[in-house]
């Protein structure tokens, strides 16, 4: 869970993957807009800055 305003950098090789999906509120993953029920696929990145814009719960999976 993210409060608004909130913010969180979850550090990943290039080589990795996660997929983030948001369950409620809403968020910026590394700038893009990703709103309720939406899915994010993060691959060739060092680093996903997540911030929220509102108050939101998010579920993320570390792919490997």
């Amino acid at each position: 869970m993210l409060k608004a305003g909130e913010s969180v950098r979850y550090e990943l090789s290039p080589a990795r993957r996660a997929y983030l999906v948001v369950a409620s509120g809403r968020i910026e993953v590394n700038g893009e807009p990703v709103g309720p029920l939406d899915g994010v696929a993060i691959t060739k990145v060092a680093a996903a800055q997540i911030s929220a814009l509102e108050d939101s719960e998010l579920v993320m999976v570390d792919a490997g």
